[in-house]
């Protein structure tokens, strides 16, 4: 049932996660690309009935794809300029 649920989700059916289940307590391992991917799993398992602990060991390695820190810092500066109930001008973005 947990392999379903993982292999269900539209965000982490592609990941690496593997379970090993023994008497009501579960053990998530792998790798997951994101921090989020990691947490959503472990939080997704937590509510499925029956699951009594479980020890989240999934480790995060991000693709190369991702932006550099300039790049990362630029993003979000820019998102803040569109939004028109923040006041960027008070927010400092640093990046590192």
């Amino acid at each position: 049932m947990i392999e379903d649920v993982i292999r269900r989700d539209a965000e982490l059916h592609a990941s690496d996660i593997g379970t090993i289940v023994k008497d009501n307590h579960v053990r998530l391992s792998g790798s997951a690309d994101t921090m989020g991917q990691k947490v959503r799993a472990e939080n997704m398992i937590q509510q499925i009935d029956g699951v009594l602990t479980l020890e989240n060991q999934i480790s995060v390695n991000p693709k190369e794809d991702t932006l550099s820190n300039a790049d990362l810092e630029a993003a979000i500066e820019d998102e803040m300029f569109w939004r028109p109930y923040l006041d960027s001008d008070w927010i400092r973005v640093t990046v590192g």
